[in-house]
C-alpha cells in the first residue's frame, strides 16, 4: 500500500508537470485563449481523471493482475461517456466542432493518457 502511494504521489508530480507545460505551449504558442472553449475545464478534467484511472490501475493489477487491460478499458469509455455528455454539447452549441474545440478536449487528453499508460508502464 505504501509503495503504491508512493507511485501514486510520483505520478501526481509528472502529470501535473507535463500538463502544466502542454497548457503553457497550447496557450502561449499556438494562441490558444485559456478561458476559451473549455480549455482550462479540459486540462482540470482529464488531469483529475487521469489520476483516478492510474490509481484504479494501480489498484486492480494488484489484486487482478489479468484484468488490468479490461479496467484501462473502462477508465476510457467513461472518460468518453463524460466528455460526451458534459463537453460535446457545448462544443456544438453553434452548430458544429471547431479545430480549437477538438483540440482544446483532444490535446489535454492524449497529453494525460500517454503519460499514464508511460508511468504505469514504467512502474
Amino acid at each position: 500500500m505504501k509503495n503504491e502511494l508512493r507511485k501514486s504521489a510520483r505520478f501526481i508530480l509528472i502529470l501535473s508537470i507535463v500538463t502544466i507545460v502542454s497548457f503553457c505551449v497550447q496557450v502561449l504558442v499556438f494562441s490558444f485563449p485559456p478561458h476559451d472553449h473549455l480549455l482550462l475545464e479540459a486540462y482540470f478534467f482529464n488531469g483529475v481523471f487521469a489520476v483516478l484511472a492510474y490509481i484504479s490501475l494501480l489498484i486492480v493489477n494488484r489484486k487482478q493482475p489479468g484484468f488490468t487491460g479490461f479496467a484501462f478499458m473502462a477508465s476510457s469509455a467513461i472518460k468518453f461517456l463524460i466528455f460526451l455528455s458534459v463537453f460535446y454539447p457545448v462544443y456544438y452549441q453553434d452548430g458544429g466542432i471547431s479545430q480549437k474545440e477538438l483540440l482544446s478536449f483532444f490535446v489535454p487528453y492524449s497529453i494525460c493518457l500517454v503519460t499514464e499508460l508511460f508511468v504505469f508502464v514504467k512502474h
